[in-house]
């Protein structure tokens, strides 16, 4: 027999763990979404900002991934475990291949190449807290 004390605070850490993972997955969607909005509105309003727009189709994939992504986290707690697995398997692929396309296109660009940084540098802000069960010995 559990203790109902034990037992109550583990469906809460849980219940706990599956809420802040879902606000990650709301936090990089939207991200994701007002990054896309700029990339596609700011060099109509900047039209020196064109050498630095990312291909529009590529970008479209990414945010339908992304939204699927999301969509999936929100409507199944098995897939919403696996969230952080998404900015190794998604975001740094199509990062990469969206920066990509800038430099290909502005070869003698240096600035092109240093925007990496603003793509890069967040992206390992939205994910997930590690799982606290782990200590520095493994699982307890």
């Amino acid at each position: 027999m559990t203790d109902p004390g034990a037992e109550a605070s583990r469906e809460a850490i849980a219940a706990e763990r599956l809420r802040s993972i879902r606000f990650v997955g709301l936090f990089r969607f939207v991200g994701i979404s007002i990054a896309g909005a700029l990339n596609l509105l700011l060099p109509l309003v900047v039209p020196a900002m064109q050498a630095y727009q990312s291909d529009l189709r590529r970008y479209a994939a990414y945010w339908l991934i992304a939204t699927a992504v999301f969509w999936a986290t929100r409507r199944s707690s098995r897939l919403a475990a696996l969230v952080g697995v998404d900015v190794c398997l998604v975001d740094m692929p199509f990062v990469y291949l969206l920066q990509a396309s800038v430099i290909a296109r502005n070869p003698g660009l240096p600035a092109a190449a240093l925007t990496t940084t603003m793509f890069h540098g967040p992206a390992p802000l939205d994910s997930p807290p590690p799982d606290r069960r782990d200590g520095p010995g493994g699982p307890r």
